[in-house]
């Protein structure tokens, strides 16, 4: 979907596809630029592109509500990262991109060893991104669907470095 019309990609890219062309002249010429900016955000987040002159992209590690998080290497510092990237259906919704502005400026506030840290924050192109320390390794999810239930110290140690997160947060006013 984009601007609420569900389309083919490939009947988008084709002109030699009749229904494709037919989807072409019902747009708007803004609905038109903004698959068109999807399509080069999705060309330039497939892996071995380079975001930001900087950032080559691996693969994509996790989703969420508004972004995408993607395993890069920084060729400017020599190691791996974690590259936060807005969605592409909502480069052109002010408030998405508000939103995602205020969680970049929140997450440079904050120092504490169970928050990442972020490094850097930028634009390429359409493409609104928030660089931060990769952590490899098993989410708390993950690790809950191998064991199953956790021993009660194992889950008091995990509760409390959380709440140690939280704190620092909101010691942070976020």
């Amino acid at each position: 979907y984009v601007n609420g019309i569900a389309l083919g990609m490939f009947e988008l890219k084709k002109s030699s596809v009749s229904v494709g062309e037919g989807i072409r002249q019902m747009l708007t010429n803004q609905q038109k630029e903004n698959i068109q900016g999807f399509f080069n955000t999705m060309q330039l987040l497939m892996a071995g592109n380079v975001l930001g002159g900087r950032y080559t992209v691996q693969d994509r590690i996790g989703t969420g509500g508004m972004a995408v998080v993607y395993r890069a290497f920084d060729k400017k510092k020599n190691r791996i990262v974690a590259i936060k990237v807005l969605r592409p259906e909502y480069e052109s919704d002010e408030e998405f991109v508000r939103r995602f502005s205020r969680e970049a400026e929140a997450a440079s506030k904050v120092s504490h060893e169970n928050i990442v840290n972020m490094l850097d924050v930028g634009t390429d192109g359409d493409v609104r991104y928030i660089v931060m320390e990769y952590v490899s390794g098993p989410t708390l999810k993950e690790v809950i669907q191998q064991k199953g239930q956790l021993e009660p110290f194992e889950a008091v140690r995990i509760a409390r470095e959380i709440a140690s997160a939280l704190e620092s947060a909101h010691r942070n006013n976020l």
